[in-house]
């Protein structure tokens, strides 16, 4: 068992994760927000929709003028640092789960070489078994 090779597995293992888990968030649209929530969303209202709400959710505003200064201090002090909140407690969540996976596949390996190791020795010592060993 090579721990330094088991590091660098994991390290890689969850560089991957993260890297999945930043393209998922990157996309436009989520199973969540595709969810029936009684709202309807039609072009005509989301035209009417207030420059400061396009704004906060990164949109250019709809005079296609970027946002005004206490929108984007509002985005940058408080959605902003949310958003890298959930996204890094997301990661760890998922990084404890591949630990925990990759502990259990760990601890059945453990237990069948144990198995192994009982076999063999209930065979060696049998004084039965030895003209097969010498």
């Amino acid at each position: 068992f090579d721990t330094l090779a088991n590091k660098e597995y994991t390290a890689e293992q969850k560089q991957t994760l993260e890297q999945e888990q930043k393209e998922f968030l990157s996309q436009t649209t989520t199973p969540e927000l595709e969810a029936d929530d009684g709202f309807i969303v039609t072009s005509a209202s989301f035209a009417q929709s207030t420059p400061s709400m396009s704004a906060l959710s990164g949109n250019i505003s709809p005079d296609s003028q970027t946002s005004d200064p206490i929108t984007k201090a509002v985005r940058e002090t408080i959605i902003q640092p949310q958003k890298d909140n959930l996204i890094e407690q997301i990661l760890k969540d998922l990084a404890a789960l591949t630990d925990r996976d990759l502990a259990e596949q760990k601890r059945k390996e453990i237990e069948e070489e144990k198995e192994k190791d009982k076999t063999l020795s209930t065979f060696f010592g049998n004084p039965a078994n030895r003209e097969f060993i010498d």
